[in-house]
């Protein structure tokens, strides 16, 4: 019961006195279930693992639980009073501004921002923010929330160091690769990629591959709905070991393996995959240069042993006597040939270094075999056979020519000039002085048919050869293209 007694005095004579009695059970009750509720508000307020505050209109701290003091390092008296901006770090955001902008009629906003300590450390916090405004809409106070985030932003900045650091690895290599998403809708790709398949994807737009458009090895269209990235995204199956065409808006082609494979997140649910495009140009290049490798080993191996078979076929008609000196003499002659050509690897002989090592043992004394003509690159196959044909006329000129007396000579000259229809020509003059007197032979030797067939059916060439009686004259004309 609430007792109000009051007394009526006169004269400072007591007279009587008034007593108002009224039941105020359910006011008293209301009283002990406030005091109740703010008494665990209170506790709540100091045992929540996270800052509040309460702040004034113009931001200042009134009121703070102790994990405000924890996370900021400072006692309640040292913060009590102070603003956000006081203890907030140099590059860190105060929140004045959004605080004036709720204050203003806003409800509520958050920001994470940078603060130090009383020690002087970094800590990154989340601020949440809210007023409580009284029956007019004035502002009484406002709540801060602060949140400790330092280890969470420090993660996050490790994580997008990380993927920064792996977007730049995956930048660098020379390789095409691309990632989508597990609905196959591309989400990167790097700069080999556009490289390699001649065109710019659009991110979140185009489906399953960078590629223009897709065909099977044996160029059988092949839908990207069908293509190896697609198949993993689906099925789950990491397709190895195929070889696609891969063909650019220009229309050029490029043959490529793919490696794609999923991406899972931490419960190892698939959440996208990522795909390697393996350039295949080279490579098969390098397997067709083999094949043509191969296939021109064995030609030239038969074509070698044709012309062995030849020069010993074509040396059995001399004595026996002779047949040894001769087949080997010529067979040295070819070996000669080809030691020139394997140094260069087959791809060709000079003209000059052929014509040094077919002269070598006939030259003797300097001056004796004199030469002219321009440095050339010879085809392996001229190569071989005109080796052999210079063999012959300077074996011919030492038994019985220019070269068989010390005062005789040799002299080759050679040039390259185009015929009627522009091909190229090599046209090479031999002549020799000093010699004996000349008479044409009663028969044709070896020297003589080499010469007849390798220039005219071989080399596709022409042949003039000449038993002029001061000395041997030999031109040839031969297609260099």
């Amino acid at each position: 019961m609430l007792i109000t007694s009051n007394a009526n005095m006169c004269d400072g004579v007591f007279l009587n006195s008034r007593c108002f009695t009224v039941d105020v059970t359910a006011w008293r009750q209301s009283q002990v279930l406030q005091a109740e509720a703010e008494r665990r508000l209170a506790a709540t307020y100091e045992a929540a693992p996270i800052g509040i505050a309460e702040v004034d209109e113009k931001g200042r701290l009134v009121q703070l639980n102790s994990a405000f003091e924890r996370i900021f390092g400072y006692s309640r008296e040292e913060l009590l009073g102070l603003g956000f901006q006081e203890v907030v770090h140099p590059e860190g955001d105060t929140g004045e501004d959004g605080y004036r902008e709720q204050a203003a009629g806003d409800d509520n906003y958050a920001v994470v921002t940078r603060h130090k300590r009383r020690d002087g450390s970094e800590i990154f916090i989340r601020i949440l923010s809210s007023v409580v405004r009284d029956e007019t809409g004035q502002v009484r106070y406002g709540v801060r929330i602060v949140e400790d985030v330092t280890e969470r932003k420090q993660t996050q900045n490790r994580l997008e160091e990380s993927e920064r650091v792996s977007r730049e690895l995956l930048e660098a290599l020379p390789v095409a690769i691309y990632t989508t998403d597990i609905n196959g809708r591309i989400s990167f790709y790097n700069e080999a990629a556009v490289q390699f398949a001649g065109r710019r994807p659009e991110l979140g737009n185009d489906k399953w591959c960078v590629t223009w458009r897709l065909y099977d090895s044996d160029g059988t269209p092949m839908p990207h709905e069908e293509c190896p990235m697609a198949q993993t995204l689906r099925h789950g199956r990491e397709m190895r070991g195929l070889i696609a065409l891969a063909e650019r808006p220009d229309g050029t082609r490029v043959p490529f393996m793919p490696f794609p494979k999923l991406l899972r997140n931490a419960t190892g649910e698939a959440t996208g995959a990522i795909n390697m495009l393996v350039d295949m140009t080279e490579r098969k290049r390098a397997e067709d240069e083999q094949r043509a490798l191969i296939d021109e080993l064995n030609h030239r191996v038969k074509n070698t042993l044709a012309t062995v078979q030849s020069i010993a076929a074509q040396t059995m008609r001399s004595t026996p006597q002779d047949f040894a000196k001769n087949f080997e003499s010529r067979l040295m002659a070819l070996s000669a040939a080809h030691n020139l050509l394997t140094r260069r690897r087959w791809t060709g002989v000079g003209l000059g270094e052929l014509l040094d090592s077919q002269l070598a043992a006939h030259a003797g004394d300097e001056g004796r075999v004199r030469l002219a003509g321009p440095e050339i690159t010879l085809s392996p196959r001229i190569g071989v056979l005109l080796g052999m044909l210079i063999h012959e006329l300077a074996t011919n000129a030492a038994k019985y020519g220019a070269l068989s007396r010390p005062e005789g000579m040799v002299r080759l000259n050679w040039s390259v000039a185009p015929n009627e229809a522009g091909r190229r020509h090599l046209r090479l003059a031999w002549r020799e002085h000093g010699g004996p007197e000349v008479a044409p032979p009663s028969r044709k030797g070896f020297g003589t048919r080499l010469l007849e067939r390798s220039v005219r059916v071989d080399l596709r060439g022409q042949c003039d050869l000449r038993f002029e009686p001061a000395g041997v004259q030999c031109r040839l004309d031969l297609p260099l293209d």
